[in-house]
């Protein structure tokens, strides 16, 4: 099981709703710059970019391989917040929490307590 939050954007119509899955994500772990990119979320690429440069620069094979470990693992654990932080930021609110196998079920399970 999992865990959902739904965030509701109340200048949009009554339909625009984004499931947000609670816990690690392995797709922005590993995909970092492009999962960020993805979700129009335009401050992280940019910082790790900034960094990529800097890191490049030093030319050491240490931080390099330090520095790509680090932003793994931030992603990865940090991805929902930034992903809440930005939704926030974009007037959306958090609506709902649902427990489900997957998305769709949360959506339904969101749905049905919304009687839409």
């Amino acid at each position: 099981m999992n865990i959902y939050s739904i965030y509701v954007n109340p200048q949009k119509k009554d339909n625009d709703f984004v499931l947000v899955r609670q816990g690690f994500s392995f797709s922005a772990a590993l995909f970092n710059i492009f999962w960020s990119l993805y979700h129009k979320i335009w401050l992280p690429p940019i910082v790790v970019l900034v960094f990529n440069i800097l890191i490049f620069t030093l030319n050491n094979d240490n931080y390099t391989v330090i520095y790509s470990v680090l932003t793994t693992l931030v992603f990865g654990m940090f991805a929902v917040d930034i992903r809440e932080y930005d939704l926030e930021h974009k007037k959306y609110y958090l609506d709902d929490i649902a427990l489900a196998n997957s998305e769709i079920e949360a959506e339904l399970k969101y749905l049905e307590r919304r009687n839409i």
